[in-house]
């Protein structure tokens, strides 16, 4: 069985993993594409190589050229994730994921789900890499790769 192993060693943030995902062979054309799913015409995705601590890596950046809002609540989260154009079973895991964060958040902050902001979320790599790309726009499909895993 072939999978995606991420060596984590210091963290991954979704620039990073995006663009591990360039460098081991993801079209960032094909990333575009599957970015404008979201139907959010203000997102725009930038790729370039750079130069980190002595390390070659591709870096990713996605920006909103239009939003002023600093957070999203958990049912504009879910509204954006439901009329988007990604696959069903996609949505449904983003929808999942979006509401264990939110849970979470709520028993942190003593406050119910439906009160929780995400500030992050305009941070779109921060939950990019979570949604649309829990298959990276179908490279591991493409690459024969069954798993994806990283240690703890």
């Amino acid at each position: 069985m072939r999978i995606a192993y991420f060596d984590c060693f210091s963290g991954a943030s979704g620039d990073m993993i995006l663009g591990s995902l360039i460098d081991a062979g993801l079209s960032p054309r094909r990333l575009r594409e599957e970015l404008k799913k979201l139907r959010i015409p203000t997102i725009y995705l930038k790729a370039k190589n750079v130069l980190k601590a002595d390390l070659s890596a591709t870096q990713v950046i996605v920006e909103d050229r239009g939003e002023k809002r600093s957070h999203r609540n958990l049912k504009e989260i879910l509204r954006i994730i439901e009329r988007s154009g990604i696959e069903a079973e996609v949505k449904e895991k983003s929808k999942e994921i979006f509401k264990r964060i939110a849970s979470v958040e709520a028993k942190i902050h003593q406050t119910p789900m439906e009160e929780v902001h995400f500030h992050e979320f305009m941070n779109w790599v921060a939950w990019i890499p979570s949604s649309i790309l829990l298959d990276p726009c179908g490279a591991f499909d493409s690459w024969g790769l069954k798993r994806s895993m990283s240690q703890r």
